[in-house]
């Protein structure tokens, strides 16, 4: 295997507040008020100065008194972590949408001993903290990387494990841990506008799990991204807008001997193909579900049959852009009019995933009145693995049932 993968790719910008519904039940657990489901909408966020990448964000808050958050919402980060400082010599992260997380100001702040069972726990449940234990001063570290391959650590950011108070809408708090209180990043952790990651993995140290845990929701995930428009996050019963609807789920596959112990939300993909082009050969190859960030990472072999029939469409030269982290596939147009472009699919066991040129593309205006248009489909070191992100999941809702370990997939339905 090329590489590891401990967390999906998050670069981005600004984002509007939030508004979080939560649907109330009656009371199950003593001192707890019971919910059915917990609705976040959701807002696109895109990085300047070009506008790129696109992800999508929800707004929470955390500490007593909350301090808001805007958390990039990642199906598979398996830990909800926030850029923070302990102490005003500890330098504080900039450019971002709130002030870092500040730990002195939140009374119900705690953070996890070095050398206890929890701190040992959470790095066994979740890998992506750190290959082992490890202390900062008394208390328990990690550190969070995204590697695509051997050579190529594209984002890394680091802390200490604790847990407070993470507010979900009105007056309704849980009290989240493992939560990451991050001091240092590099790479494009650093350059983040958002706040950190709202993790909803299927391991027990996710948010989700939490969640569920609290308050006996179903632990599934229905999530419509609507591009511009935003979208919506529902956690456990089905929102509204499903009720009733007859979907048809697949079974999730397992993933921990592709991707180095981790289980993640994947499926298998059959094939790939653009409208107007023969497909690419059958395939067989584990598709990771990643809803944070508007790029799609496939094997070499795939982006480069991909790549020639996108190129042959647009019929020009194409060169490379360097973006922190990767190489971005571009081309110059006299337009960023993309109509002409084909439509590109991916096959899954009974359903095809669609993109349109609008969201496998990005485009820069130039100062002449032209257009630099680049491609989001982009290579990952993995023989047999790819990442299908948000530009392949537009206007479709996909749920995500991982206690049966199943997904479905349905685009009847409005994102509302």
């Amino acid at each position: 295997m090329a590489g590891r993968v401990l967390l999906s790719p998050l670069p981005l910008i600004a984002v509007l507040l939030l508004h979080i519904g939560l649907a109330r039940a009656a009371t199950t657990n003593p001192g707890v008020e019971s919910l059915t489901r917990i609705t976040l909408p959701l807002t696109e966020i895109r990085t300047p100065p070009i506008n790129y990448p696109r992800v999508y964000a929800v707004n929470v808050t955390l500490g007593t008194p909350g301090q808001p958050r805007t958390l990039v919402v990642d199906v598979n980060s398996q830990m909800t972590w926030t850029h923070s400082y302990k102490t005003p010599a500890f330098p504080a992260v900039k450019n971002k949408i709130n002030p870092p997380f500040y730990t002195a100001n939140s009374s119900s702040v705690k953070f996890t001993g070095c050398k206890t069972d929890e701190c040992s726990a959470a790095h066994y449940i979740s890998t992506s903290l750190a290959p082992e234990e490890f202390c900062l001063a008394d208390d328990c570290g990690y550190n969070v990387t995204l590697q695509i391959d051997d050579n190529d650590v594209m984002q890394y950011t680091a802390g200490v494990l604790g847990s407070d108070v993470l507010g979900i809408g009105g007056n309704k708090m849980v009290s989240s841990g493992p939560l990451g209180f991050s001091f240092v990043t590099e790479g494009r952790f650093a350059n983040l506008t958002t706040d950190g990651v709202l993790g909803l993995a299927m391991v027990n140290t996710s948010t989700l799990s939490s969640l569920v845990k609290l308050y006996n929701i179903p632990k599934t995930i229905s999530i419509c991204i609507d591009g511009a428009a935003g979208g919506v996050l529902s956690l456990g019963q089905l929102p509204v807008a499903l009720e009733g609807e007859t979907l048809k789920y697949m079974a999730l596959v397992d993933t921990t001997d592709v991707l180095v112990g981790f289980d993640m939300y994947a499926v298998n993909v059959s094939g790939a193909a653009v409208t107007g082009f023969a497909k690419t050969k059958p395939l067989n190859y584990v598709g990771v579900l990643n809803t944070a960030v508007d790029m799609t990472f496939v094997p070499l072999e795939m982006y480069s049959g991909l790549l020639t029939l996108l190129k042959e469409s647009a019929s020009v030269p194409t060169f490379d852009v360097q973006v922190p982290g990767m190489n971005i596939t571009c081309y110059n147009a006299p337009s960023c009019d993309v109509t002409y472009l084909p439509t590109a699919t991916i096959d899954l066991a009974n359903v095809t995933l669609t993109a349109t040129p609008q969201d496998y593309t990005f485009s820069i205006p130039t100062e002449n009145g032209q257009c630099v248009v680049c491609f989001n489909i982009l290579p990952w070191g993995f023989d047999n693995a790819m990442m299908i992100g948000a530009n392949f999941l537009k206007k479709t809702w996909m749920i995500i049932d991982a206690e049966k370990k199943r997904v479905a997939f349905t685009n009847s339905k409005p994102c509302k």
